[in-house]
């Protein structure tokens, strides 16, 4: 018994408490790859930052507290910190459901994706620049969210709360029309799968992608003859952008400016936003097809259309 007892602590002074162990292909990307938008956790760059500053438990105690310890006098943020505080705010807001947070973790990864700092921009095949510009699509398309109608998206003018500040938005109400029709009322797409199609055409780019619902609008002969072309029921997808003025002061000052524009899919795929020519997020398939019945509740669930039960798993592109 007692050689045996020596051969069991031989063994264990062997093992290190630091290793690797070989695994599939497909676990080491799950690991390295998850973020907030497919895990219960943020990524790895916002866990590093935390763990560097001592941070990781206070986070789980007091998220508002660390988050604003992290943006501090919001002065110079390194494209580092900018990554984290938009990746935190929205592992926050998700849990929360305090839409200053969605909209706060649009603002940083805005700021790190088209933003301007003294660093040098940021390489298109840095991870972290797709996961931002998701965090931005979905932390925008829920930061509007109506609170009294699931999935629909209020664009109006206005002031919107930030946890640093506010920003006052404008719209310009020229974008709404559309072929003879008004777009009267915006469902959030990020949230929805399809099925009952053989593929789901989408294009990964900038903006929250929204299906519009119409109304008509005008008269006269022009309006009644585009009418005619489009059926009345018709959903159009669209892409919502927030184009916020010299983002890198508004956050430092926590007074931010902000106008949101509304592109039909149709002319638009791209837009000019920040001084560059980037690609807008567009998802013409999960708009409800021509023709397809509304859900009973306004909200267009269709044969091929419905959307996850839970806020709490929201995904990425």
């Amino acid at each position: 018994m007692g050689l045996l007892s020596l051969i069991l602590l031989a063994a264990c002074a062997c093992a290190t408490p630091v290793g690797v162990t070989h695994v599939d292909t497909q676990s080491m990307y799950r690991a390295i790859t998850a973020n907030v938008l497919s895990a219960d956790h943020p990524s790895s760059y916002s866990e590093q930052l935390l763990a560097r500053l001592g941070l990781t438990k206070r986070f789980d105690e007091d998220p508002k507290v660390v988050l604003a310890a992290l943006r501090g006098p919001g002065e110079g943020l390194s494209r580092e910190y900018l990554f984290v505080l938009s990746e935190l705010s929205f592992y926050h807001a998700v849990r929360s459901q305090k839409p200053e947070y969605f909209l706060a973790a649009a603002v940083y990864a805005y700021a790190f994706v088209l933003g301007r700092t003294e660093e040098a921009p940021v390489a298109a095949v840095d991870p972290r620049f797709r996961l931002a510009a998701n965090l931005y699509n979905l932390g925008l398309a829920q930061a509007l969210e109506s609170r009294e109608e699931e999935a629909t998206v209020v664009i109006a003018p206005g002031s919107r709360p930030l946890p640093f500040g506010k920003m006052e938005i404008s719209v310009d109400d020229k974008m709404f029309l559309w072929s003879g029709y008004r777009m009267v009322r915006f469902i959030s797409l990020g949230e929805f799968k399809v099925r009952g199609f053989l593929n789901r055409y989408r294009q990964a780019g900038i903006g929250a992608p929204l299906a519009a619902e119409l109304a008509p609008a005008g008269e006269g002969p022009e309006a009644e003859q585009a009418r005619k072309r489009i059926p009345p029921r018709l959903k159009v997808p669209v892409t919502a952008v927030l184009q916020i003025e010299d983002v890198s002061a508004g956050i430092a000052t926590g007074d931010l400016k902000a106008r949101i524009q509304v592109y039909a899919a149709d002319p638009a795929r791209t837009a000019e936003i920040g001084g560059h020519r980037v690609p807008l997020e567009l998802e013409p398939t999960a708009a409800p097809p021509t023709g397809s019945r509304a859900h009973p509740s306004g909200t267009p669930r269709s044969a091929a259309f419905s959307r996850p039960s839970s806020h709490s798993s929201p995904r990425g592109c």
